[in-house]
């Protein structure tokens, strides 16, 4: 049972609105929807929700074995306590917490609607979103929810099937085919305008929900909850949609039907990449992890997309081929449209994954013409029509479903013989041509709205079809707005009634009812509206339309129409507001916007120039780097900085710089991109207080300075200054976290991780490193997710931890299933194919290194350049280790050539791997020369960890050198400094060599958590001795070169020859022997002569 809580959240009737109680008397409690409530749920563990239908239950906070805390609702009912999932902390809206309480209450209800405020204080109900994505990172997590979903307005209407018409006829072969579809994991059904898709599929939903309604009342408690009831959810495409952003929110929107909480990573993947940095988001992860969601919370679903083919944009295609191949059986696809889309129709249909249904199998047939003149027609009428008539007029309408209604419209109540027989042969003439859903109406069917149907109608209706034809969607007030009436609502009402090509449109908790035209009779009164209202009085509606979209906040559709309106000056105006006000995230949409915008309009609006190079980054993305230094980028910035420096705008020229700063940073020229990063920084505003902040105060220049402050912090570290480098990114992290941008918090707590872990600080860089992974995992940010067990593996490899490193492989196993970029996929096998090394399979570990560097070399990214020096280093390393010294001759010779585009430290890591290949061919005067020279490069620049491994390599000189007072006196320095961290490969992967060192100088010292550290790491040499295989044994014996008295003893004994036969041969004593083959012994790692003479064979040492 949960304990009692002293906070209270309860809905006020006589404030309307969610008040907050309890607590300490001095204690000053957030109301759930200011800026600071968050913060505040953080610091507390519970408290109590009393719904608006007075359902109470206590939320709790609780910690998983994992680390990660989440929400839960308890409520106690019938002694019995239900446990509810309501989220992570971010996820504590409002309407959350109303959907958990609807949940325990065992009630399948929509929770009730969040009031929300216009800006004169009062409440708007001209358009409740009922489909509500969760806030992504980018989107200032501290917000609250409603104020986002003013900014992103979805119309509900278009997530919901249009109303059925009264009279339908009963079509059981048609719903049988749609039946029968559902086997498959797609259903096409493409026809012709008019031939009645919309109103079959809508039918055929109907018929299945009363049937699935009917039959659940049927059975027991028990059976229902595992009924197959299919769940349905509709999408009204328009061409708005063709952008990706817009298309996919709909199509989550939509599923969002199935559960709450579907979709919800995919919205904050797809959302957190549009705010700086701006880094691209994965089609295929963001579809993978809406796949995921679908497959976890959709047992039996149905998704309908209606009017599929006013989708052009190919990358919309392109998504949803990836997304139908990977759907899983628990949902189906239907596709209305007018014609075949460009999807791979042929390869669904030949794996049977497809089912089609053709304008053959939609056309009405005799007998249904027949039944629907019968009940159209009163039976005296029909009686007087002749066979021959019906089925003239059957043959000549061909199935057309609209003809049908046209035909009901148009009749009198009791219309005389030769007016039946007339209307019966206009409709069957005027259906020819109409069948090519490519060609413009024809003309005599355009006539017939006109004629039979417009003229026909008093002259107020047909003055409000005329003004209206233009709206995509119609409501009351939007159509007062336009047309001068007070009385739309009821107008719309008694039309579509009268069944005038005008369908409802359903939606939970709209104010106001939403309508459409039917698609062929709009455009044949879009035509005449153009004859008889003129091209002047058009465009005035329009702009009165938009005038009505702007002050109901749905921004989009009012620059769309003030751009038909040819109001371009205001469509800019409109423009520039949605980008800078608020969350705008439809970059093509933008693009196209912009493309209508002569330049003597953007020449007054250049914040437009900036915009547009943003969306062109995100079109082009491909081609960045070509684009911004020769292309459209670069000139719309150069523009946007002309406009701002002659205003001197200087906070602006700040965000334009800091641009470029970025782009160019991203193209992997960090010296260029800190010149004008730190020219931004000079410009842009200092960051506001909190107190602003809570004030309202925008934060996005406090992204831009994060982004200067990060490129200027990699600019400073690969100069090698690591203390001012840290600095600078401490600063971005601060600044990031400020702003909430939660994923560049992640990116600039990489990048401090990765300071620290060169200044030999794994303790400190592990804790930024689980603290980035906590995060990635729970946004699924696969990428940080990634870079974050990649730098646990490296810190696991340095302290020796084969279990840690094991534990990370399974994680970056389950990683690599998910859809991600080439080089993300090749990065997550570093550190695995160390693991052999690490398990003693050296041999195997430089196979894997040799595969992974042919497969990464083949990557044209910039990205991977670090990665393939890396790979190339380890590959070096181990060759050393194996003996194989031209092999690691030739491979640093290769990677040399490339020195040429190296930054300072790689070219320093470069001199570092010459100089072990120097101590590994005997010259030890010349390594310990390089040495000292880059150890002095380290220090200065703060770089510990290298400087530790130089100094392990000078130990190692020194004693080759027989220098032995100074190798064991930097032994000692070193393991006092990396005993506190924990390193443990610093030391093995130097070989035997090195644990002879270490025997022979434990007895010397004295102090017993120095020699308790010595055990451990000599334990650890032991160990790897006795699990390396035989052949990589092998290969790695001889680290420290013979001398040419003791190559001279080991060809001797090879030979055969005893002690005394070899002293006489070299004339020296049998002790003196007896001290070379020991020494032999040691070097070869042997224990008699036949192991040393088939390691000498195998060597080649003679």
């Amino acid at each position: 049972m949960p304990r009692r809580t002293t906070y209270r959240i309860i809905w006020s009737e006589e404030l309307q609105r969610y008040t907050m109680t309890g607590g300490a008397i001095a204690e000053e409690i957030p109301q759930p929807t200011s800026s600071e409530w968050v913060p505040w749920l953080c610091s507390i563990r519970s408290f109590s929700f009393v719904s608006r239908t007075g359902i109470h239950y206590t939320a709790r906070q609780e910690k998983l074995q994992r680390g990660s805390t989440y929400w839960y609702g308890y409520r106690s009912h019938e002694d019995k306590t239900i446990k509810r999932y309501i989220g992570k902390t971010i996820d504590l809206s409002i309407r959350r917490l109303e959907e958990v309480a609807a949940q325990l209450t065992g009630e399948n209800r929509p929770a009730p609607p969040v009031p929300q405020s216009t800006n004169n204080g009062k409440q708007s109900n001209a358009l409740t979103i009922r489909h509500t994505p969760i806030p992504s990172s980018w989107q200032k997590d501290h917000a609250d929810e409603p104020l986002i979903l003013q900014r992103m307005p979805l119309l509900i209407s278009k997530l919901h099937p249009p109303h059925l018409p009264s009279t339908l006829i009963a079509r059981p072969d048609v719903l049988a085919l749609l039946d029968a579809g559902m086997a498959y994991k797609l259903t096409l059904l493409a026809t012709p305008a008019g031939f009645g898709k919309t109103t079959t599929v809508s039918q055929w939903v109907t018929e299945r929900q009363t049937h699935a309604t009917t039959t659940l009342s049927q059975l027991s408690g028990e059976t229902t909850a595992h009924s197959t009831h299919t769940h349905t959810a509709w999408v009204s495409l328009d061409e708005g949609d063709n952008d990706p952003v817009r298309f996919w929110r709909y199509i989550i929107a939509a599923c969002q039907s199935f559960h709450a909480d579907l979709g919800r990573s995919a919205l904050a993947l797809l959302f957190s990449e549009l705010e700086p940095p701006f880094e691209l988001p994965s089609q295929e992860m963001m579809l993978t992890l809406l796949l995921n969601d679908i497959t976890h919370f959709i047992k039996n679903g149905l998704l309908i997309l209606d009017d599929y083919h006013v989708i052009t944009e190919p990358r919309i295609h392109a998504m949803m081929i990836f997304f139908i191949d990977h759907l899983p059986t628990s949902l189906h696809i239907l596709l209305l449209t007018r014609s075949e889309p460009p999807l791979p129709l042929i390869r669904w249909r030949s794996r049977g994954e497809l089912q089609d249904i053709h304008t053959a199998d939609l056309r009405f047939s005799p007998a249904e013409t027949t039944a629907f003149l019968q009940q159209s027609l009163s039976p005296r009428q029909i009686t007087t029509l002749s066979d021959d008539a019906i089925g003239d007029f059957a043959r000549g309408m061909e199935g057309w479903a609209a003809g049908l209604r046209l035909l009901q419209l148009t009749l009198p109540g009791q219309p005389p013989h030769s007016e039946l027989e007339h209307q019966l042969a206009l409709l069957s003439g005027s259906s020819e041509s109409r069948l090519n859903a490519t060609l413009p109406m024809h003309p005599r069917i355009v006539e017939y709205f006109i004629t039979e149907v417009l003229n026909a109608q008093p002259e107020v209706v047909q003055h409000f079809l005329l003004q209206t034809s233009m709206l995509s969607r119609l409501t009351g007030s939007l159509c007062d707005t336009v047309t001068g009436q007070q009385d739309c609502a009821m107008l719309l009402e008694r039309i579509e009634r009268a069944g005038l090509f005008l369908e409802a449109l359903e939606g939970a908790n709209q104010a106001e009812p939403w309508y459409r035209y039917h698609a062929l009779f709009a455009e044949a009164m879009r035509k005449e509206a153009r004859t008889r209202l003129g091209a002047e009085q058009i465009r005035t509606l329009a702009q009165a339309a938009s005038q009505w979209y702007e002050h109901h906040g749905l921004f989009a559709e009012a620059v769309d129409a003030a751009l038909s309106a040819q109001e371009l000056e205001r469509a800019a105006f409109l423009i520039g507001r949605i980008c800078t006000t608020t969350s705008f995230y439809e970059m093509h949409t933008l693009l196209h916007w912009l493309s209508q915008i002569p330049e003597t309009i953007l020449e007054h609006h250049p914040e437009l120039y900036f915009y547009e190079a943003l969306a062109l980054l995100f079109a082009q993305a491909e081609n960045e780097a070509i684009q911004f230094k020769t292309g459209r980028i670069n000139e719309r910035l150069q523009r946007a900085e002309q406009s701002w420096r002659a205003s001197e705008n200087y906070a602006r020229l700040g965000e334009v710089f800091a641009f470029r700063a970025l782009v160019i940073w991203r193209h992997g020229e960090i010296v260029g991109a800190g010149t004008y990063a730190r020219q931004a920084l000079d410009w842009l505003p200092p960051p506001p207080t909190r107190h602003q902040k809570s004030l309202g105060h925008h934060t996005e220049k406090i992204d831009w300075r994060s982004i200067c402050l990060a490129v200027i912090g990699m600019e400073t570290m690969n100069e090698g200054n690591l203390d001012e480098a840290y600095q600078k990114l401490q600063e971005a992290r601060e600044c990031s976290l400020f702003s909430g941008n939660k994923s560049f918090t992640r990116a600039t707590t990489i990048m401090l991780s990765s300071i620290l872990l060169m200044q030999g600080k794994l303790y400190q860089a592990t804790e930024y490193i689980q603290q980035v992974l906590s995060e990635a995992r729970a946004k699924q940010d696969w990428e940080d997710v990634i870079y974050a067990v990649h730098g646990l593996m490296g810190i696991a490899y340095e302290r020796n931890d084969q279990k840690a490193m094991e534990q990370w492989e399974r994680e970056l196993e389950e990683i690599d299933k998910q859809s991600l970029g080439v080089e993300w996929q090749e990065m997550i096998h570093l550190y695995p194919a160390l693991l052999h090394h690490l398990r003693g399979k050296t041999i195997e570990a430089q196979q894997q290194l040799t595969a992974l560097l042919a497969r990464v070399e083949l990557i044209q990214s910039p990205h991977v350049l670090s990665l393939l020096f890396d790979i190339q280093n380890w590959q070096i390393r181990l060759q050393l280790a194996l003996g194989d010294l031209p092999a690691a001759q030739h491979s640093l010779l290769a990677l040399s050539q490339h020195k040429a585009g190296f930054s300072r430290h790689s070219y320093e890591r470069l001199q570092l791997l010459e100089a072990r290949l120097f101590l590994a061919q005997g010259d030890a005067p010349a390594a310990l020369t390089q040495f000292e020279s880059l150890l002095a490069i380290a220090h200065a620049r703060q770089r510990t960890r290298e400087a530790l491994e130089i100094q392990v390599l000078m130990v190692l000189a020194y004693a080759a050198c027989k220098q032995k007072q100074e190798a064991r006196s930097l032994l000692r320095q070193t393991l006092v400094q990396t005993h506190s961290e924990g390193y443990m490969r610093l030391f093995l992967d130097e070989g035997e060599p090195l644990a002879v060192l270490l025997r022979t100088f434990l007895p010397t010292v004295q102090e017993k958590w120095l020699r308790t550290y010595i055990h451990q790491i000599l334990h650890a040499f032991h160990l790897m001795a006795s699990e390396t295989d035989p052949q990589t044994r092998r290969e790695m014996l001889t680290v420290e070169p013979l001398s040419p008295q003791e190559q001279r003893v080991l060809r001797l004994l090879v030979a055969g020859q005893t002690n005394p036969q070899m002293a006489r041969e070299l004339v020296v004593s049998v002790n003196t022997i007896k001290a070379h083959v020991k020494n032999l012994y040691r070097k070869l790692q042997v224990n008699n002569r036949l192991e040393a003479s088939e390691v000498a064979r195998h060597l080649k040492l003679f």
